[in-house]
């Protein structure tokens, strides 16, 4: 028996991702703030619970921080691709174009470009942030600015450099980002909150005297929360019509 006369060995919950441990001790904080009081040490658990639930939910906030990080990187890298690949169709339109010298120059500068065709659009984020910078140079160094422009491509050239400054933007590298976010610890965070809500249940439960019927009562009404939740089965979604409560409430002596 040793080691299993805790909340953590006595309640069983429901196995929860981060987002719905939220939730569940949202509707417990809930229920606890509908009742008059709390019985016993129920008050300082619940306590507890509320102050690991603000630490979870800040966990979580990082984590989608993170996210929009990654999401702006991606978004910057994709319109930088369609610029590089607009200015190689319209390279490659005008070199269709047999016997002309502004054909000629739109082949030269094409190939100049595009060595490799536009296989470094595939590599990744900061590979293909030198690889853009790099061609720019050369179309700066080389005044090819001018042949854009002899091509009617002027535009082209201002979209690249606004596609490429916000691409080294969005990777930290022309403009300093703050530091990044540590990675979130949400499953930490969530068990704690978890283990608080154990030793809430178990506070509760342990109010329930067969002496004093309506402590049952009370304790079902707080504890509503843990038997209404769906149980994932093995294998399988949420029931659809939820499972009894994982919590046991017989009424002690």
């Amino acid at each position: 028996m040793a080691g299993t006369l805790t909340a953590q060995g006595l309640i069983q919950l429901p196995s929860l991702t981060a987002e719905e441990t939220v939730t569940l001790a949202t509707k417990l904080i809930t229920a606890a703030q509908s009742a008059s009081t709390l019985p016993g040490n129920a008050p300082t658990a619940l306590d507890d619970v509320k102050a690991s639930l603000q630490t979870l939910s800040a966990e979580l906030a990082k984590r989608g921080q993170r996210v929009e990080d990654k999401a702006a990187a991606r978004e910057a890298d994709t319109q930088l691709d369609r610029v590089w690949s607009a200015i190689d169709r319209f390279l490659s339109a005008w070199a269709a174009i047999d016997g002309t010298e502004l054909a000629e120059q739109a082949t030269a500068l094409r190939q100049r470009l595009f060595p490799d065709g536009l296989a470094f659009l595939t590599k990744n984020f900061n590979a293909e942030w030198a690889a853009s910078e790099q061609r720019l140079g050369v179309i700066d160094a080389e005044n090819h600015v001018a042949t854009f422009e002899r091509l009617g491509g002027g535009a082209f050239v201002a979209s690249l450099r606004r596609a490429h400054k916000a691409y080294g933007q969005a990777l930290g590298v022309t403009e300093a980002k703050d530091a990044p976010l540590p990675v979130p610890q949400i499953r930490e965070a969530r068990d704690a909150v978890l283990d608080d809500i154990r030793v809430y249940a178990a506070q509760i439960v342990g109010s329930v005297t067969r002496k004093n019927p309506a402590s049952e009562d009370v304790a079902e009404a707080l504890l509503r929360p843990i038997a209404a939740w769906p149980v994932r089965r093995a294998g399988s979604a949420v029931a659809a019509d939820g499972a009894p409560s994982p919590v046991t409430t017989a009424p002690a002596e």
